[in-house]
């Protein structure tokens, strides 16, 4: 037997569930995988930076260097 705090979780996951297959809910989960993959990408970039040694003679840190692109 289930409680029913586990049965409206299983109510809650199964109206996600069919939401997900109208094509808002198609959408919505294309977009957020393209969120994900931009925060991947963003981590791998930041950690790329973090990696490289940088000259005792320069003050500029790593995330400095990324920001004055964006500047």
């Amino acid at each position: 037997m289930l409680t029913d705090f586990e049965r409206q979780q299983c109510r809650d996951f199964k109206k996600r569930l069919d939401a997900a297959r109208t094509p808002e809910g198609l959408k919505a989960i294309k977009i957020a995988a393209q969120v994900r993959q931009a925060q991947d990408n963003v981590e791998k970039v930041l950690q790329h930076y973090k990696k490289q040694s940088v000259p005792a003679e320069h003050k500029e840190t790593a995330a400095e260097q990324i920001l004055k692109f964006y500047k």
